[in-house]
């Protein structure tokens, strides 16, 4: 599941975060013909799911979205370092 923070929800300024949440989510809707976004279906939830995916990664090109950079210290010993080639989303990992 995508989690945006709440700031991303309170920024009411003009092409701020949440104008490109509901550009994205209302561009969804008006190209699937979709009445609501009911979540409590099952086979609709993962459509969603992906929606906000992209709602994600619109507001990480338009630079309000960052992503967290972590780095190690030198005396960490390498056998211990688990080598990452993907991206580190909350919770889950993808290659």
């Amino acid at each position: 599941m995508v989690k945006l923070p709440l700031r991303h929800w309170r920024d009411y300024t003009q092409g701020g975060a949440l104008f490109v949440i509901l550009r994205r989510c209302l561009a969804h809707k008006h190209k699937h013909q979709l009445r609501r976004f009911d979540w409590q279906s099952e086979h609709k939830c993962a459509e969603f799911v992906g929606m906000m995916r992209q709602c994600e990664n619109d507001l990480r090109d338009k630079g309000v979205l960052r992503r967290a950079k972590v780095f190690l210290s030198p005396d960490v010993p390498n056998d211990e370092v688990h080598p990452t080639s993907g991206t580190l989303h909350p919770g889950s990992w993808t290659p």
